[in-house]
């Protein structure tokens, strides 16, 4: 994958790794969007999250992994207001 479009930040437990969901362009079809990884100093990788567009439903959702142990999301969180009205 392109490095420009993957970072990664340290914590104190671990890398939080943030790159894009497809390699090398994004299209509405296929939900564009990011994936967060936490790395253990170990090199264990778990998503934590992925953010992303649905075209389905025309808005940007989090997608949450809060069980680290599974691959099942726990939380689905829809984005509105993006256009900053109230």
């Amino acid at each position: 994958m392109n490095k420009a479009r993957r970072f990664v930040i340290e914590t104190p437990l671990g890398k939080l790794e943030v790159y894009a969901k497809h390699d090398k362009s994004d299209c509405a079809e296929d939900y564009p969007g990011v994936f967060i990884d936490f790395v253990r100093e170990d090199g264990a990788t778990v998503v934590l999250a992925c953010v992303e567009y649905d075209p389905d439903k025309d808005l940007l959702q989090t997608v949450v992994y809060g069980d680290c142990a599974s691959d099942e999301p726990t939380a689905i969180v829809e984005h509105y207001n993006t256009d900053f009205e109230e």
